[in-house]
């Protein structure tokens, strides 16, 4: 709903943009994990109480915000980008990088940070741990990934790609120079200038 609702007013994100803003979401749903684990460790402190878990359904909301801030446009890009008879090979290479390259990346952090993590399973143990470390750098991750987003080069670089896959799609030749100019028509025609 978000962006048909947001074309509906002829307002574009740039693809980047929609990738820094997921970035951004992530992160802050490990500001929330780190804080409801600060929230965890005070409650056991003072009367040795779990807390309730409906505090988990926080960062999964954040966190499916900025899944649809990724994921979508991800799909769009790479179904767009690749050529008519290969779109299912393209959208599992895509899938293989995000969750097979992600997966061995995810390990190569937790066993980087094992020293973080509780020795046994028991709740004291768990907040006698530095676990919040662990969200602290994931909190800094996600925001360093958000900022490439942020760079000019890499948004021009990912509009000329959303231009190019467009053009591709629809059977015209698309130079560098032409997503340049079409960029730039549409900056001109976006309804911030308007304001």
């Amino acid at each position: 709903w978000l962006y048909p609702t947001l074309e509906k007013k002829k307002t574009k994100i740039a693809m980047a943009h929609k990738f820094a803003f997921g970035a951004l979401f992530y992160g802050l749903t490990f500001i929330t994990m780190a804080l409801i684990f600060i929230q965890m460790k005070n409650v056991y402190m003072v009367s040795g109480e779990k807390i309730s878990i409906w505090w988990m359904c926080f960062p999964y909301i954040v966190w499916a915000i900025g899944v649809l801030f990724v994921l979508p446009p991800l799909d769009e890009l790479t179904y767009v980008l690749a050529p008519t008879s290969l779109k299912t090979l393209g959208m599992a290479i895509q899938k293989f990088i995000i969750y097979g390259i992600g997966s061995i990346i995810q390990t190569a952090i937790l066993k980087g940070t094992k020293a973080w993590f509780p020795q046994t399973n028991t709740l004291k143990d768990f907040v006698s741990s530095d676990i919040k470390k662990l969200y602290w750098l994931l909190v800094g991750l996600a925001f360093a990934s958000g900022a490439v987003f942020l760079i000019p080069a890499v948004k021009n670089w990912m509009e000329w790609l959303d231009i190019y896959g467009e053009s591709e799609t629809a059977g015209f030749d698309v130079t560098l120079e032409a997503a340049v100019k079409e960029q730039e028509k549409h900056a001109e025609d976006s309804p911030e200038d308007e304001a």
